[in-house]
């Protein structure tokens, strides 16, 4: 009879042990874990740092120009590239422009009397002092050589007004972006002051 309980109980454990392995497979048990298997190598292990910074030109202009006036042409925005030599912006030459209109033309006028005075005086030494009084070949002489300082000295004037109205203008002194703008067609800008701002972009610094 003991014997007869004693597997009787054994059935009983094998069979509740089944049912459990049973459970565990089916929906409401834990999933079996998924393993992944690698191949171990040696190598350097990469390593990144990342820092905060901040990118600049190493060449920047804050551009002017020399003279006062009203701005009549902006030729650039924001962000526009240019390169050297380029016209960005011009203000009103017209009191320049008139001034060398006026040097050239007296300087045009000053070339055509030092022409006839000289050859006054040319034709004054060909007829010879017995014809024309020495005073009157002296005083030819003496106006050629005024003419002829009036002549420079108007010249000069002219190549002034040049300068002058070169100055009403600016224009790139290296390739690169234009970072800001200032003024507009029709403002006042005063001699000096900043109109335009030029960075280069072909050399940054962090």
């Amino acid at each position: 009879m003991k014997q007869y309980l004693m597997v009787a109980l054994g059935l009983a454990a094998l069979t509740g042990c089944s049912e459990n392995a049973a459970a565990g497979n089916g929906k409401g048990g834990r999933p079996d874990a998924l393993v992944r298997v690698a191949k171990v190598t040696s190598g350097p292990l990469p390593v990144t740092w990342t820092y905060m910074g901040e990118v600049r030109s190493m060449a920047r202009a804050q551009l002017s120009v020399s003279e006062a006036g009203v701005v009549v042409d902006v030729r650039v925005r924001e962000g526009d590239r240019v390169t050297r030599g380029d016209l960005l912006l011009r203000v009103d030459p017209n009191l320049a422009r008139a001034q060398l209109v006026t040097a050239e033309a007296a300087r045009r006028q000053t070339e055509t009397e030092r022409e006839q005075a000289e050859r006054d005086a040319k034709r004054f030494d060909a007829a010879g002092r017995l014809a024309v009084p020495a005073a009157e070949i002296e005083r030819a002489r003496a106006e050629v050589a005024s003419l002829e300082a009036q002549g420079k000295a108007l010249e000069a004037q002219a190549l002034e007004a040049r300068v002058t109205m070169e100055r009403h203008r600016i224009t790139a002194p290296f390739a690169g972006l234009i970072a800001r703008r200032f003024v507009d067609p029709g403002d006042w800008i005063t001699a000096g002051a900043r109109a335009l701002e030029l960075v280069a972009d072909d050399s940054m610094e962090i």
